[in-house]
């Protein structure tokens, strides 16, 4: 039970249970500003894991450079028993909470794709390996015009690995920091079971684990199949878990709801059955923007901005302002709906 006050800020109501405790909004005092406050019980162990583990993990989050598709950390406090982790809130809430009564377009699903493309390619660019990625750990952020903004969060299972050098030949097996040993850190099995990777099955977890996951929810972004209880629904035939199914089975049941070539082919890239064979979250980012992006699209831009810029250079500023009017209102129908669209 949270206490009506901790530290500068006053807990409004309960958002919610997590992992380790309760979540609750929370308002600060000295702006009325408001966050997500979760709330740790100091006393307990969870599953085996000590306080120790705990904190560290919380630091790991701590430390991490800030990032648009990252949860902001903004404290930690210990009051009477309780550690209350002091997080950005998102009241739009999670990805699944979105996407099951909308489901939406292609435009929305890519802007979310790219923003958790950006996310996870910032994690394990800082040696982080989520190890949870599920439509829950991925809260939702209201923008001012177009899609909300994805925001990765909940690190409770999260691990934070060694960066290897250029030449290093562990392909991805990173060593563990601090003093756990890396057995501890990657033989222990977490996540949610329907996100999981195969690899995850055999107590093996790298970095190519998250990008399964993520091809999950990418998948399930644009699947119609739902749960008995309207949940999102991340099957492939018979009730089949994707992280035991075959790459064969894996492709037929992404091409019967992904129709988009380059999405589908995108997709199956990060659900390899061989981790060594997934696109790596460095090269995420460029192939959606690809995707987001087609060729026809550009041309039309750059045609678009060429006629701009020929105009600025023969007409005097009045008439430029009109001519570039007629020019927007004539081409506004033939302009493709897609990022460009939204620039315009």
């Amino acid at each position: 039970m949270a206490a009506d006050c901790i530290g500068d800020y006053r807990t409004l109501k309960l958002l919610g249970k997590g992992q380790f405790g309760e979540v609750y909004m929370g308002e600060r005092r000295t702006d009325k500003k408001r966050f997500a406050l979760k709330s740790i019980c100091t006393k307990y162990v969870f599953r085996g894991i000590s306080m120790d583990r705990i904190l560290r993990e919380v630091e790991s989050h701590k430390s991490l450079p800030k990032h648009e598709n990252i949860l902001d950390f903004i404290e930690s406090i210990s009051v009477g028993g309780y550690l209350y982790i002091v997080l950005e809130l998102c009241e739009l809430g999670t990805l699944e909470d979105y996407v099951t009564p909308k489901n939406p377009d292609r435009e929305t699903a890519l802007s979310f794709m790219v923003d958790l493309a950006r996310g996870l390619n910032h994690l394990h660019s800082n040696g982080i390996v989520h190890r949870d990625i599920k439509p829950e750990n991925i809260l939702l952020a209201e923008q001012a015009r177009g899609a909300p903004r994805c925001k990765i969060s909940d690190f409770g299972v999260a691990r934070i690995m060694d960066i290897p050098s250029a030449d290093s030949k562990l392909d991805g097996r990173f060593g563990a920091m601090g003093s756990l040993a890396g057995e501890e850190y990657f033989n222990t099995l977490c996540g949610t079971p329907i996100y999981l990777a195969p690899e995850v099955g055999d107590k093996h977890y790298t970095k190519h684990c998250d990008i399964f996951s993520l091809g999950v929810v990418f998948y399930v972004l644009f699947s119609p199949e739902r749960t008995r209880e309207g949940r999102l629904s991340p099957w492939v035939k018979n009730g089949t878990l994707f992280y035991v199914a075959s790459d064969y089975d894996i492709k037929q049941q992404i091409e019967k709801h992904v129709h988009d070539e380059g999405i589908c082919e995108l997709i199956l890239s990060m659900l390899k059955t061989d981790y060594h064979s997934r696109i790596p979250a460095s090269a995420l980012e460029e192939e959606l923007l690809r995707v987001a992006v087609p060729d026809d699209e550009v041309f039309f831009v750059a045609c678009f901005l060429v006629a701009v810029t020929l105009m600025f250079l023969i007409f005097p500023a009045p008439l430029f302002v009109l001519a570039l009017f007629l020019l927007t209102f004539g081409c506004w129908q033939f302009v493709p709906r897609g990022f460009f669209r939204g620039i315009l």
